[in-house]
């Protein structure tokens, strides 16, 4: 719905409205927002939670598994501001079995875990007293 490049999919356009609502988004919106209006890319809002944060203004790049690239931006005071970039993935959690069977929002990465992606994040920045 909220393509890597930013945006709205047009599939977006055609969610239904909220229980008791009749029509869609597109007929809501009407005029005011044309279905080709772009928002910012993924990366391009990773960029902004850098400068957000303090971290340096350009990225490093460095490939983590076969279509996976780890963007990292170095940031002061223990902050990180990370992207992982899957080449053909879809809108599934990477390392899911279950999503890579049900194959319903397009291709899983087995190559990484996000559970442990996220896992090892908290434990690196837990929260202070």
């Amino acid at each position: 719905m909220v393509p890597y490049t930013g945006g709205l999919s047009a599939e977006a356009y055609k969610l239904p409205l909220p229980q008791g609502a009749k029509g869609n988004i597109s007929q809501l919106l009407g005029n005011n927002v044309p279905q080709s209006t772009k928002g910012p890319s993924v990366p391009k809002r990773t960029a902004a939670w850098a400068t957000r944060d303090g971290c340096a203004s350009t990225s490093s790049t460095r490939v983590v598994a076969k279509n996976v690239a780890l963007i990292s931006y170095a940031c002061p005071n223990g902050a990180t501001v990370s992207l992982y970039r899957i080449r053909g993935g879809g809108h599934t959690w990477p390392g899911s079995v279950l999503d890579s069977k049900t194959n319903t929002l397009g291709a899983t990465t087995l190559a990484i875990s996000a559970d442990s992606i996220i896992w090892s994040f908290f434990e690196s920045h837990p929260l202070r007293p």
